[in-house]
């Protein structure tokens, strides 16, 4: 018992010097902002706001309003558009009212803005709206004044039964295909074409001016070299219409293309595409074949095709 008290006596005051330099090491850490207990860093409370999360990657274009269903009162649309320029696609949300859709345009190539959008008439009563895309680039620098400078392309949408639908796509026409069109020259300004893709044939004496008739006729001789058919499939359409031609109430969708000419900005002809609408989407109906429209030149040549 007594070897136990003298071991406690030498021990304790060991215990105490330890415990007071503890406790002194603690403020001493606090003073310095180094605290060596274990903080709780408090739960963060913050909640994030899903709009900022979801990024809308379209970008709005062109917004109207017009009564679509002939029900008396009139839709809200807005049309948006998204670019991937890896895939050369351009994405087109429609929007109407409460209801969207999305489509895919592939290789509109610089067609990317959108004019400002027009109702087109449909049958009993019904609307629909023709979407038309041009390059802002070259419609800002194009000569206003060539007729025949414009390139276009566009879609009908139609709203029946509230659901949003595409009637009509140029973009996919056929007629855009490089070795669609052929063209041959058979003498004294006598061209034969056929569009492969309708089957519309011609031979027809091309308008050459006087003044110019020599010069041209030279040109002829090598037209198979000029590539006409691949310059035609570099554009879409040079003017495309709404125009009720037969007088039925229903708006008929006319897209013209032309041909271009040996020489400067001479013309070998104008293609006009008739489009009919047949419920629910338009059908090729009829396409003409006209000499230069800048002179008054009279109608060459008409088809029709049935349904």
């Amino acid at each position: 018992m007594k070897r136990f008290s003298i071991l406690l006596t030498a021990v304790l005051p060991l215990l105490l010097l330890t415990a007071c330099g503890e406790s002194h090491s603690d403020k001493n850490a606090a003073r310095h902002g180094s605290a060596v207990s274990e903080s709780v860093l408090p739960v963060s409370t913050e909640t994030k706001d899903p709009d900022l999360e979801k990024i809308d990657p379209y970008t709005l274009v062109e917004e109207t309003s017009a009564d679509l269903n002939h029900d008396g009162s009139k839709e809200e649309v807005s049309t948006y558009t998204m670019w991937d320029d890896a895939n050369q696609k351009l994405s087109l949300k429609i929007r109407i009212d409460e209801g969207e859709q999305h489509f895919e345009i592939h290789n509109p190539r610089k067609l990317t803005s959108i004019a400002p959008i027009k109702s087109v008439n449909l049958n009993n009563g019904n609307k629909g709206l023709l979407i038309l895309f041009y390059s802002e680039e070259e419609e800002q620098n194009r000569n206003k004044n060539d007729l025949y400078s414009g390139d276009f392309s566009g879609v009908v949408v139609t709203y029946l039964d509230k659901k949003i639908e595409l009637a009509l796509n140029l973009f996919e026409a056929p007629y855009r295909n490089e070795n669609n069109y052929e063209l041959k020259y058979v003498g004294d300004s006598n061209i034969h074409l056929v569009d492969h893709a309708t089957g519309f044939t011609s031979d027809y004496k091309a308008y050459v001016s006087e003044v110019d008739k020599d010069e041209s006729e030279k040109l002829f001789q090598i037209l198979d070299s000029l590539n006409i058919p691949s310059a035609m499939a570099n554009k879409q359409f040079y003017k495309i219409v709404a125009e009720d031609t037969d007088k039925d109430g229903v708006d008929e969708i006319i897209a013209s293309t032309n041909i271009p000419g040996v020489k400067g900005n001479d013309v070998l002809g104008v293609i006009d595409y008739h489009y009919r609408y047949e419920a629910p989407s338009y059908r090729i109906a009829k396409e003409e074949l006209w000499h230069n429209k800048v002179l008054d030149e009279p109608l060459i040549q008409e088809q029709t095709f049935d349904s």
